[in-house]
């Protein structure tokens, strides 16, 4: 299992944990979407980010990208 991988189902598990419990019926697909949220406003910080440069900001963002990706597969 690649890092990606590996985030991707963490991020996923714990979001359908505390779904689950907020709500008591929350299904995979709404923990999906809640990962993907959190992705998202991930990679709109790091773009953001004026205090590093913007060659690792680009790596970073192309990473939390393939999260992402791994996230739609699950």
């Amino acid at each position: 299992m690649t890092p990606e991988e590996k985030k991707a189902r963490e991020l996923v598990e714990r979001f359908y944990m505390f779904t689950w419990t907020a709500v008591k019926a929350a299904s995979n697909a709404d923990a999906k979407q809640c990962a993907l949220i959190c992705v998202d406003e991930q990679k709109e910080f790091i773009k953001n980010w004026t205090g590093i440069d913007w060659n690792i900001r680009k790596i970073m963002i192309d990473e939390l990208e393939e999260v992402k990706q791994e996230i739609q597969k699950l």
